[in-house]
């Protein structure tokens, strides 16, 4: 279960036990006299039914929180464990290793730029094409403002790919937003497009000869934070 699935779930969970516990001061504070006086055993009957439905809810709610959730000893709230070691910062830093070596001085025989390597069509996409690339390459603060407005464009563009794939496995590779964000920018959204709508099948490569399915595989399972 991805930490968005955990979190629907206990919006849920919460908004239901809320509305349980709204009806259930409604009918003590409105109904009570009444129902005490003329109709005991029918608000006592209903008062059980109310409390019946809502324990079931969250029974039912709380089975479908199940991967990564533990309940610590004496703390009654849920935490969702994630792996610290596949972060924001180890997202970047691991693409920047296969891309420049993390080096923000490269320029590629290709034209490709900087630490991320990022290109002429990306930066006028971002709109960052009239900046340099002597000005680009000097200035280690713009990369990395602008490879995060780059992440950004790239999951706009991926926007319905993440909904419907998150958490899929296609062709053996469990599917997660940083994964399609990472492969987006290695080998292009149209390559990662062309192998989620191919189930696979097809699976393009980049100007280095390295496949899209590796690229997705490799960043199985990151975080990155947008």
């Amino acid at each position: 279960m991805t930490k968005e699935e955990y979190d629907s779930n206990i919006g849920l969970y919460k908004t239901l036990s809320k509305e349980a516990r709204r009806l259930l001061w409604g009918l003590i504070k409105f109904r009570s006299s009444y129902f005490f006086k003329y109709e005991k055993w029918k608000a006592i009957k209903l008062l059980c039914t109310i409390l019946t439905i809502g324990f079931i809810l969250q029974v039912f709610l709380l089975s479908k929180i199940d991967t990564q959730i533990i309940k610590l000893p004496g703390i009654t709230k849920f935490v969702y464990v994630v792996d610290s070691s596949k972060n924001s910062n180890a997202f970047l830093r691991d693409i920047a290793k296969l891309e420049s070596g993390g080096h923000y001085d490269v320029i590629s025989t290709t034209g490709f730029l900087g630490k991320y390597q990022l290109g002429r069509v990306a930066l006028n996409d971002i709109g960052l094409g009239g900046i340099s690339n002597e000005d680009f390459i000097t200035t280690p603060e713009l990369q990395e403002i602008a490879m995060r407005m780059l992440l950004v464009k790239n999951k706009k563009y991926l926007q319905s790919y993440i909904g419907k794939f998150n958490s899929k496995k296609v062709a053996g590779i469990r599917i997660c937003e940083a994964s399609l964000l990472a492969a987006a920018h290695l080998t292009g959204v149209g390559s990662v497009m062309q192998f989620l709508d191919s189930g696979g099948t097809v699976d393009p490569l980049d100007g280095n000869g390295i496949t899209t399915s590796s690229r997705l595989r490799k960043f199985e399972g990151y975080k990155v934070d947008l």
